[in-house]
């Protein structure tokens, strides 16, 4: 009884009601510090709903005051990583990897991962967009 009873909790636990889990993973020392306002978003992978989490990722940033910018040359900063989707429903997962903004002589001014489960395109858009301006802010 008391196993069935443990067995229930972890299942409580595991399916409950949280839609949402993130974590981003970054590193304390970027390469210099960021100031970076104009932004150019470059390619972020090759999977199916890239462009759709592209399109959001430029509308959350112009909502963090971010300006963007049509070509790299004109930008404080470019921002590339990798976008992956998989899965459905229950089983789906966002990640954004390799985030990184540098800026025009190469230098890293922020980098982070984000991966979440059972989440929305937008909501991991404004979590990079979020944490990138709390970034920048400094």
């Amino acid at each position: 009884m008391r196993h069935l009873f443990a067995a229930a909790m972890v299942m409580t636990c595991l399916l409950g009601p949280a839609t949402l889990s993130a974590s981003s993973l970054q590193s304390n020392a970027p390469d210099g510090p960021c100031r970076a306002r104009r932004i150019y978003v470059a390619e972020l992978g090759e999977s199916g709903e890239v462009e759709r989490f592209r399109r959001e990722l430029k509308r959350q940033l112009a909502r963090k005051k971010f300006v963007l910018v049509a070509r790299a040359e004109d930008a404080d900063g470019v921002l590339a990583g990798r976008f992956s989707h998989t899965g459905s429903g229950r089983e789906s997962k966002l990640a954004f990897e390799s985030g990184e903004l540098k800026d025009g002589r190469g230098e890293r001014l922020w980098h982070g991962n984000f991966y979440f489960t059972r989440a929305s395109i937008k909501s991991v858009a404004s979590a990079v967009a979020a944490n990138l301006r709390d970034a920048c802010r400094r």
